[in-house]
Formats: structure tokens, C-alpha cells, sequence
């Protein structure tokens, strides 16, 4: 898997479009599903998600994250991945406390047919999986960092995330 396929995407994945955000997004990044809930509900939802298997390549579950102050937090280096290629749709970004340069903050999902988050995220992934691709291609494949390319639209969670203590 190219680096330019490297992608992690919120925990909260259901209804709002989840499905055919999975199978977009699956063209262009590699998914890895980084959820604070337990393996077996995470199974269960991505089963239903994800049946054949073919959309989502790793899962990470509560086990994987930290326990800090009573919450259970997303490390971003446990995905083994270079953060310069690493990016986070998350509805909670305090869960990403660790790597807020990662994130691309999205609302809470709550049972509503009707939310299109997921599909608003869309042109701009695709524009991040087009810059990458330009500058892999590139003398330097190294100068892409995706965290300069996220800046717009993690304004509003640096403003809720305090800075956060080292281990």
C-alpha cells in the first residue's frame, strides 16, 4: 500500500452515508478503523459496514488506545504509520489529543438518515489523495505533509482540545 493510501476514518461509522464513503474513500486511502469502543461491538458494526471485508483494512479497538484521566485516547503512532500521511476523521477530537494536526473534525452522528457529513468530506479527501499523489510523484516524495493540508478544518478543535500532557 502506497503511503498516499493511508487513512484513518471516525469511529462513530454508521448510517449518514457511511457505506458509500467507505467504497470512495477505499479508491484513494488506505482505512484503518481507530474506534474507542470494544472489539466485539466494533466487529459487529464493521461486519454490517463492511461485509465482504474488501473496504476496510485494519481495525483498532479500545484496547489499542490509552487511559488517561478516565477516557480512553487514540494514539496515532500505534497505526505504524508516518504521521506526515496519517489523517483522522473523528467526532471527538480530545480523542486525538496526541496528534490534533491529524484530525479532521466531524459532528456526532445520531441516528439521522439525512446527515451528509461524510459525503461533504468527500471532495476535500479527494483533493488531499491528488496533492499527495503530486508530490509522490515528485524528486522529494518526502515534502508532502498532510498536516499542513488539514489546517482549515481542524480550526474549531484546537479550541476545544487542551494541550495535552506528556506521558
Amino acid at each position: 500500500v502506497s503511503w498516499a493510501r493511508e487513512m484513518c476514518i471516525r469511529d462513530s461509522v454508521g448510517g449518514g452515508h457511511a457505506e458509500h464513503f467507505l467504497r470512495e474513500v477505499a479508491k484513494r486511502f488506505e482505512i484503518i478503523i481507530f474506534t474507542a469502543s470494544e472489539r466485539p461491538y466494533a466487529e459487529n458494526v464493521l461486519s454490517q459496514l463492511d461485509p465482504h471485508g474488501s473496504l476496510i483494512d485494519y481495525v483498532l479497538c479500545r484496547e489499542d488506545c490509552l487511559f488517561i484521566e478516565g477516557e480512553f485516547v487514540k494514539d496515532l503512532n500505534t497505526l505504524g504509520r508516518d504521521m506526515r500521511r496519517v489523517a483522522l476523521v473523528d467526532n471527538r477530537p480530545e480523542m486525538y489529543c496526541f496528534q490534533i494536526n491529524n484530525g479532521i473534525p466531524i459532528s456526532s452522528w445520531f441516528d439521522d438518515r439525512q446527515d451528509c457529513e461524510l459525503l461533504r468530506l468527500l471532495p476535500s479527501l479527494e483533493r488531499l489523495a491528488s496533492i499527495s499523489r503530486t508530490a509522490g510523484d515528485a524528486a522529494d516524495p518526502d515534502r508532502f505533509d498532510v498536516r499542513g493540508h488539514l489546517e482549515g478544518r481542524r480550526h474549531g478543535a484546537r479550541r476545544r482540545v487542551p494541550r495535552a500532557a506528556p506521558l
